[in-house]
């Protein structure tokens, strides 16, 4: 549950959630034929609803675009690809625009992922209402 949900999870970084199952099932020594039983789907998701903040949101919704982008760049058929007319879809200038933004979209969610970092690492000792845990709030 936490190699999938968690925001401090070291897989957090992969978007496609099914890549990111596949993943944590091989690196972790998952049997090969792991499922989720419904009990557990259901705690990730209240996990997720609990531990998930704004900034964390927005971050996870700017990886997305991200990926978009890189998808779109990576995709060498783009400008090959037309319409029900023959008209090109994209033209060049689509392209070397969307390169020329990626410096700026990687400086940008860098800076956000320092900021979502520094939110977890001071949330990460606080329990819900500022108090601070204890020892035993822990379990230990």
């Amino acid at each position: 549950m936490y190699f999938m949900v968690s925001p401090s999870s070291s897989y957090s970084y992969i978007i496609d959630l099914d890549e990111r199952a596949a993943q944590i099932i091989e690196q972790e020594g998952l049997p090969e034929d792991f499922k989720p039983s419904e009990l557990l789907k259901e705690a990730m998701e209240i996990y997720r609803k609990l531990t998930i903040t704004p900034s964390q949101k927005l971050l996870q919704s700017s990886l997305v675009a991200a990926d978009t982008v890189s998808k779109f760049l990576s995709d060498r058929t783009i400008l090959e690809r037309t319409d029900d007319k023959g008209r090109p879809l994209y033209q060049i200038s689509s392209v070397t625009a969307a390169l020329k933004n990626v410096e700026g979209i990687v400086t940008s969610l860098q800076t956000l992922q320092k900021k979502v970092e520094q939110e977890l690492e001071t949330d990460s000792g606080k329990a819900r209402g500022s108090q601070e845990l204890t020892v035993g709030d822990m379990g230990f």
